[in-house]
């Protein structure tokens, strides 16, 4: 979807339709009430096809004596839809994002995940895969990859699954190293906590608990010196027989578990409550138990129990060996705590079972709970999403983000939900959820899924280079100022350009007009206009030497309408601007007529320049001497007319 804002000016309050059109369709309709001063009408809509558009603005109001301002129309240009590669590992939830991505207006082929081999990625403006398994890549894939995105400027976007976490995922591969994120978490010592309930009771004496006791041992094989271990066993009372704790003596805990022996009857309730006990203090992320059990139990309130360990985000998996278990009671813990259930007739598979179980809960990176993002940075592909509205996700894979990556959206406990950095020339996005109907089951109802997913997919576009044509057409006054900027694909400014401009008027007369060159690689013209509110002005760029495939990718025609003189543009004074003048400079706003003649005390003095005066008496003084030197008589008339006064002073 496009964002296409109209500004009005009204006067006073009044109730109006705001109608965006084209010369071929309606688009748009509003109908409000404006108050004094400016107001943003904005719509949402979808414009037609590439190439120039002509939007036309149409407000109708009640009792307008100046209908000529009316309408404004603008030409706009739509460029063609970037081409993308969405590549799902599971076909059936590909038409999510999908038709999200086509409704607002992007080009989506999508691909086939077990076809990755041989795919032409720079056939696409940016490519997207969203829950692929590792195993769809061999080697050769992901280094095309790497060098469509490192060299080739691609964008490359991944959205995570429940088949793209862990050590058996992308960790460690060229995949990860593209992205802004490593498949791992950051401190690996709250990863697990990891405990094995196991009945001991005399029904599980011989074959079955020394099976139990190798499975269990296989277990612990699994996990790192920084995971937590521990095993509850039980009869009739529970024992704690292996404490939680660090799994790093790894030869000492089965040395424990060796010595493990089958007595008494079977009550797995206390040994189920001590197991809660230890993990409820345990500072692990992940807390997992598995319960094993061959014989029927005493009854007791397990579900109010098992609900209290899920609260503290404890998970439970049973195990249920042999007809005599008490199988309908453990497949209903399973469930109750979020886990799996089994059910085996042979002891044999129990360390089969253990071992997936243990694998399952070392994915410490998968988190299925439910959270509201938070945004970290606001960026530009957020504008007009409100993140407050937007539903719960319902999962994650948990990550640690590059020191050089940008996190804009966070999980949980501080965990990336969107990061982006560059990569070589390009770019790359690591989006922790999914984009279908697990985790993101809540968001494909979301209004603003379609819009965020778009503006993140036209963000990380690969950016098309070569030669640069900026061909701009903008009204002054009664006049068009053309500009022309023209960069060849080295970067370069062309010589020996001679541009020109067919020129076509209101009245369907054409002429020819050269542009001057002003600058390196800028030309310009000015183009007197006159009114006319039925057609645009057109204006056609030609000329030897402009790249022909710039000139396709910016186009060469621009249009500009002159539909009513600017004094029918009745904008207000600036109050603000005018305001914050007058209080800067000590003044008042709006003065009445007896403020601007008031005497407020204030005196200045004024300068008075004294040498004109001078200047003439002493150009008076000179000729009475020239005078005097050329007439001496004068001198002598002079000098008897003063004598007998001179006489009578000496006297």
């Amino acid at each position: 979807m496009n964002e296409v804002s109209v500004i009005v000016f009204s006067r006073s309050d009044k109730s109006a339709t705001v109608t965006l059109e084209t010369s071929s369709a309606r688009l748009a309709s509003r109908e409000l009430t404006l108050s004094p001063g400016f107001t943003r009408v904005g719509f949402e809509l979808r414009l037609p096809d590439a190439g120039l558009v002509d939007l036309q603005a149409r407000i109708a109001t009640a009792e307008d004596p100046f209908q000529v301002n009316d309408v404004r129309i603008e030409t706009v240009s739509v460029g063609a839809a970037p081409k993308l590669l969405y590549i799902e590992g599971n076909p059936a939830s590909a038409r999510y994002l999908r038709s999200a991505l086509q409704s607002e207006g992007l080009d989506v082929t999508v691909g086939s995940a077990a076809n990755l081999a041989g795919t032409v990625w720079n056939s696409y403006d940016a490519v997207i895969l969203s829950d692929v398994s590792v195993k769809h890549f061999d080697e050769a894939t992901m280094r095309s990859l790497e060098r469509y995105v490192r060299d080739e400027e691609g964008g490359f976007i991944f959205a995570a699954g429940e088949t793209s976490y862990g050590e058996e995922g992308y960790s460690g591969t060229i995949v990860e190293r593209i992205l802004p994120v490593e498949f791992r978490v950051e401190e690996k010592w709250k990863d697990l906590s990891l405990i094995i309930v196991l009945d001991k009771s005399y029904s599980m004496y011989g074959r079955k608990i020394a099976l139990a006791k190798e499975a269990t041992k296989a277990a612990l094989d699994l996990l790192e010196e920084t995971h937590r271990f521990g095993v509850i066993t039980f009869d009739w009372n529970p024992y704690t027989t292996i404490p939680l704790q660090l799994a790093a003596k790894k030869d000492l805990i089965k040395d424990g578990i060796s010595r493990i022996q089958a007595s008494a009857q079977t009550n797995i309730y206390p040994a189920l409550e001590r197991a809660f006990e230890q993990l409820d203090e345990s500072p692990s992320k992940v807390k997992h138990i598995i319960l094993l059990s061959d014989g029927k139990t005493y009854p007791d309130d397990y579900e109010e129990l098992v609900r209290r360990m899920t609260e503290e985000e404890i998970t439970v998996s049973t195990v249920a060996v042999g007809e005599e278990a008490d199988q309908e009671l453990l497949a209903d813990i399973a469930e109750w705590g979020d886990g799996r259930s089994y059910f085996i007739e042979d002891a044999e598979r129990v360390q089969q079972i253990f071992i997936e179980e243990t694998q399952i809960a070392l994915e410490a990176t998968l988190i299925e709970e439910s959270f509201a993002p938070l945004v970290k940075r606001d960026i530009e592909a957020f504008r007009g999403i409100d993140f407050e509205d937007a539903p719960n996700l319902k999962g994650y894979v948990s990550t640690l983000a590059r020191d050089t990556a940008e996190v804009i959206l966070e999980a949980q406990d501080e965990d990336p939900l969107l990061a982006r950095w560059h990569y070589g020339i390009g770019r790359s996005v690591m989006f922790t959820s999914d984009v279908k109907n697990r985790w993101a089951a809540d968001w494909l109802q979301w209004d603003g899924y379609g819009k965020f997913w778009a503006q993140i997919v036209r963000e990380t576009l690969r950016r098309e280079h070569g030669a640069e044509v900026d061909f701009r057409v903008v009204r002054k006054g009664d006049s068009a100022d053309v500009e022309l900027h023209i960069i060849d694909e080295e970067g370069q400014f062309p010589k020996g350009l001679s541009p020109a401009l067919e020129i076509t008027d209101p009245g369907s007369s054409v002429r020819t007009q050269p542009m001057r060159q002003t600058a390196p690689g800028v030309y310009h013209a000015s183009v007197p206009l006159s009114i006319s509110s039925e057609s645009p002005w057109r204006f056609e760029l030609s000329g030897d030497g402009i790249p022909e495939d710039a000139l396709a990718k910016a186009g060469s025609t621009r249009t500009v309408f002159y539909p009513y003189p600017d004094e029918y543009r009745f904008y207000p004074p600036d109050q603000k601007r005018l305001e914050a003048i007058a209080a800067e400079t000590g003044g008042k706003f709006r003065p009445e007529v007896s403020d601007i003649f008031a005497d407020l005390g204030e005196s200045a003095s004024v300068p008075t320049e004294l040498w004109p005066l001078l200047a003439v008496l002493a150009l008076l003084f000179y000729l009475v001497d020239i005078a005097l030197r050329r007439a001496p008589w004068l001198w002598e008339m002079l000098q008897v007319r003063i004598g007998p006064n001179r006489e009578e002073l000496t006297d």
